[in-house]
């Protein structure tokens, strides 16, 4: 019989842990928009301890997230965190709370600056006060292939006594090899009450994430944790199609809607590249809350910002665009014809701004593959004497033209404000 193995994706998680920043509001927005669709089990999310933006963060990817597990981690060392993260995602469909311990003697010393005894205490404890509130609780052992063996099975067995539902096992030194890493997997699956299910997490530090996530589903794991960007755990583009393609040696297949991996892969990909350029510009992330809205504030700041456009075109009518940008805490709008949808687009875009740029180049590309291919849009306007370079990405090649215009005229619009 094929298994349904879940997929937990890490890559907000990650993003917003290694970022001295708090993560685009809007970016962690889309990023799991597209994993809910994709049709990932459950999406992983920073912690609500670093202040209002994050907790804000949570509440309104509770109300996004429609499909998979929004799980949020719990800190082990504070026993107000478990009630303070489950006001923040107690109205999620599916809210996750996920205690993570590391469990390997350094770590245990260098993280907690506890001993063994005083690590599992507290184990049990934060399992308990999850499990009193959330129906649905992970338990995550760090460290765990470089932990005292029998040690790691007292964690297993206290965390499951205390209320977990799931027990995630890590590799995180990624220094196993996939019949080594099985070995590990299938000893704790046999300890493992019937009901309770079984995760991993494989470090690509040997460039076997891949490998030893397919070694865990042979020895009976029945959810793995992904990462879109690569490098880093098994990758959200390659692990599932190779069980997908060896499902039947394995056991198991990747419980996604296969068809749109690619697309939902890239257009992550993309939302990463921008949260990191925004970072190494020197972002400085803001909250300016209105019914848990939240806005980022950058070095260059977006003026303007697409809300929503409408276009009517064909070959019997004249197109025209009804176009609603944000700038600020103003709605703009305006409706305009134009020889063609994107010229239509452009000239509502120009009418809102109050001006009009040369169009020195525009450029469209196809980056994936299929009916519902994504395509990327370059623009170049002409303003001043200079050159400024505008991209917009979408499955819609008018809206990533939009896209791409309001992303130079912001460049344009941040040069004039600093002049």
């Amino acid at each position: 019989m094929i298994r349904k193995i879940s997929i937990a994706d890490i890559t907000i998680r990650r993003s917003s842990r290694f970022s001295e920043e708090a993560l685009p509001f809007r970016i962690g927005i889309e990023m799991a928009k597209h994993l809910d669709q994709l049709g990932v089990s459950a999406i992983e999310v920073g912690p609500v301890g670093r202040g209002r933006f994050d907790y804000l963060l949570v509440k309104s990817l509770a109300s996004t997230v429609q499909k998979a597990a929004l799980v949020v981690p719990v800190d082990l060392l504070d026993a107000e965190s478990p009630a303070k993260t489950w006001d923040a995602v107690k109205e999620a469909k599916h809210p996750r709370l996920q205690v993570y311990a590391p469990i390997s003697t350094v770590q245990m010393e260098y993280f907690c600056h506890k001993k063994a005894s005083a690590v599992l205490d507290c184990i049990r404890e934060r399992v308990a006060a999850s499990a009193a509130l959330c129906p649905e609780v992970e338990f995550t052992a760090g460290d765990f292939t470089r932990s005292d063996p029998e040690f790691a099975e007292q964690t297993v067995q206290a965390a499951v006594e205390a209320g977990a539902t799931i027990v995630t096992i890590c590799d995180a030194a990624g220094d196993m090899l996939p019949d080594e890493f099985y070995a590990a997997v299938k000893r704790i699956k046999d300890i493992l009450p019937d009901g309770i299910r079984l995760g991993v997490f494989c470090s690509n530090k040997l460039f076997l994430a891949d490998a030893c996530a397919v070694a865990a589903v042979r020895a009976g794991a029945d959810e793995i944790k992904t990462y879109a960007m690569g490098g880093h755990a098994a990758s959200l583009e390659h692990f599932p199609l190779i069980l997908h393609a060896k499902s039947e040696l394995c056991g198991g297949d990747a419980d996604l809607r296969m068809t749109e991996l690619q697309h939902a892969v890239y257009a992550i990909r993309q939302l990463c590249e921008d949260a990191r350029s925004r970072t190494c510009s020197g972002s400085l992330a803001k909250v300016e809350t209105v019914e848990n809205t939240a806005e980022d504030e950058e070095i260059i700041p977006e003026t303007y910002r697409l809300d929503s456009y409408l276009i009517n075109s064909g070959n019997v009518i004249t197109s025209t665009c009804h176009l609603r940008l944000q700038k600020g805490k103003e709605m703009l709008e305006s409706v305009c014809v134009g020889n063609g949808p994107v010229d239509a687009s452009f000239q509502a875009v120009e009418k809102l701004l109050g001006r009009s740029y040369e169009l020195d180049d525009f450029k469209i590309r196809s980056v994936t593959e299929g009916r519902e291919a994504m395509g990327e849009t370059e623009v170049l306007l002409r303003y001043d004497g200079k050159i400024y370079s505008g991209k917009g990405v979408s499955t819609d090649i008018v809206g990533s033209s939009i896209l791409a215009y309001i992303n130079a005229a912001n460049k344009i619009a941040y040069e004039e404000e600093q002049a």
